[in-house]
């Protein structure tokens, strides 16, 4: 009899420890998600930030799609361009631009003439 209620007690313990493990480990991964989605809200403001400050320069678009400003008009595949160079470092966006069209909005010889610079 000892031993089977020596058998059952273990169960129980192992049953116990199983359920608190299971919590924990649950409890784990919603930190873990709550965590990554902190750092997609800090990257996505972190972009918007970027965007606006492009948006905000002060330059205007020529409204021919060429992105000859930085206004809101300005061509999505030069102002994404112009959030990649920054991304990388290369914050001077009226330098990048002079660049982009300089290489025909080529960004690799963009940033192979900044690097040059440096």
């Amino acid at each position: 009899r000892s031993s089977a209620a020596s058998d059952v007690y273990k169960r129980q313990v192992s049953t116990q420890s199983t359920g608190e493990q299971m919590k924990a480990e649950e409890e784990r991964k919603k930190v873990e998600e709550e965590r990554r989605r902190e750092e997609e809200r800090k990257k996505k403001e972190e972009q918007k930030r970027k965007s606006d400050e492009l948006t905000s320069s002060g330059l205007s678009s020529s409204g021919d799609g060429s992105g000859e400003g930085l206004g809101e008009e300005m061509s999505a595949f030069v102002k994404a361009d112009l959030l990649q160079l920054s991304s990388m470092g290369f914050n001077d966006t009226n330098l990048n631009l002079q660049l982009l069209k300089k290489h025909n909005y080529n960004v690799c010889a963009v940033v192979e003439e900044l690097l040059s610079r440096m």
